[in-house]
């Protein structure tokens, strides 16, 4: 793909995949009342509003969804996908380290009230696998082989793509936001070393999960 037409899809990738959250994360209330189960419903839309531009934008492209990590699912990604979330947290104590010189430690967490009702708890997990597919797709499995093509080292590309990953969540403070960032170098790396989006969707899904239940 020539280098304009490259950039120009990106920025259509941005403004969809990143510009929402962003202005969302900025400008929303984190004070409002928001009821868990019409958050969640919300989440998942957005999400599938993402997913599924972005799946035709790679499809357009004429290039296969295995080059962006869009593969068959296989049993082999659940194992991977809990593989690396024990390793998110053997590397906390590391991020800690890291994440002192922003502030003090202030772990992730939701902007949704926690789950309470019976639909609040049915709904949980499949709104976040379709949140963290769509953020996968987009900050992993669609960036990083796209800065990569603009020329890019892999470092940068790693480092662009968590930067855009990590700024949507600034809302949280500077300690969370380079929590977020150190995760987002984990799952790059990860992705750069075996380029399949499912085990990055699996282990984000598990993470996301259990923030929301206070784990």
């Amino acid at each position: 793909m020539a280098r304009p037409a490259l950039l120009l899809e990106i920025g259509v990738v941005l403004c969809l995949a990143w510009l929402p959250h962003l202005v969302n994360a900025h400008f929303a209330d984190p004070a409002a009342d928001r009821a868990f189960f019409g958050g969640m419903v919300l989440l998942a839309v957005v999400s599938v509003q993402i997913a599924v531009p972005l799946l035709y934008i790679m499809h357009r492209s004429g290039e296969p969804w295995s080059k962006f990590g869009v593969v068959r699912p296989r049993p082999v990604d659940l194992v991977g996908g809990a593989v690396l979330l024990g390793a998110l947290y053997v590397l906390d104590p590391v991020f800690w380290v890291f994440i002192g010189t922003f502030g003090t430690w202030d772990p992730p967490r939701t902007s949704f009230p926690d789950p309470s009702s019976v639909a609040d708890f049915v709904i949980l997990l499949p709104a976040i696998l379709v949140a963290a597919f769509a953020e996968e797709l987009a900050m992993r499995a669609y960036m990083i082989p796209r800065l990569r093509e603009l020329g890019l080292n892999w470092v940068s590309a790693l480092l662009i793509s968590s930067a855009f990953f990590a700024s949507y969540h600034l809302y949280q403070g500077a300690a969370s936001t380079a929590y977020i960032f150190l995760l987002g170098l984990v799952y790059g790396a990860v992705f750069l070393l075996s380029p399949r989006l499912w085990p990055l969707t699996v282990a984000h899904t598990m993470q996301n999960v259990l923030i929301n239940l206070g784990a």
